[in-house]
């Protein structure tokens, strides 16, 4: 039986439009979904590190205004100072953080430079530790904790690290989540200068006794 001429159906030439039409609708749209997503991720990265300002903040209220030491003893650091106020899971050595201390953008691979050592996501400025937080000039524009390689670094002497460039980790939409020692969140694209007025900081120290 022969199809009349107003049989439905699809032409070659209308499937192949279709199909041209669907796919550059999908490549305007998975960006926008990828970028939804990440964005997401980002956010609830920011969501811990508000979590260790507001710790940050009742630890200093109990030591005195001082901020924790990069390293307290052993394998223990500012992560186990802050835990008590995080209610996290403290971080050992050689094994991956979890918990709050975890950034969910994750942190599968080792650090590029130093394979062998711990799987770090949040790394503390060591600039700040052991100093009264109400003697910090200009609080709200020094760093305290960031996304980052290593537990902790000194900007003056980060060359051990391949310099702050490849010490601070670019997590979030190629940028960094950024906590500073007022309490505030701020995400950037850029990695702080090691200028002494500005967000590391390395001004003299008044040590915890």
């Amino acid at each position: 039986m022969r199809k009349t001429k107003n049989s439905i159906g699809f032409t070659l030439v209308e499937l192949l439009v279709v199909i041209a039409i669907i796919s550059i609708l999908a490549s305007l749209i998975l960006p926008a979904i990828k970028s939804a997503r990440e964005a997401a991720v980002s956010s609830v990265c920011q969501g811990y590190l508000k979590q260790f300002g507001y710790a940050l903040l009742m630890y200093t209220n109990e030591w005195n205004g001082y901020i924790p030491e990069a390293f307290l003893s052993g394998d223990t650091g500012w992560q186990d100072a802050l835990q008590p106020y995080t209610r996290g899971v403290p971080f050992s050595s050689g094994q991956n953080p979890g918990g709050v201390y975890s950034c969910p953008s994750g942190n599968p691979e080792k650090n590029p430079l130093h394979p062998t050592w711990a799987n770090w996501n949040y790394m503390m400025n060591e600039c700040v530790e052991l100093y009264r937080i109400d003697k910090i000039p200009l609080v709200t524009d020094k760093v305290f904790v960031c996304d980052g390689w290593y537990n902790s670094i000194d900007p003056e002497y980060a060359d051990w690290a391949g310099g702050m460039e490849s010490a601070v980790r670019k997590a979030h939409r190629g940028g960094v989540n950024y906590l500073y020692c007022d309490g505030h969140v701020h995400w950037s694209k850029n990695i702080p200068p090691k200028d002494p007025n500005w967000r590391w900081w390395t001004g003299g120290m008044h040590l915890r006794p």
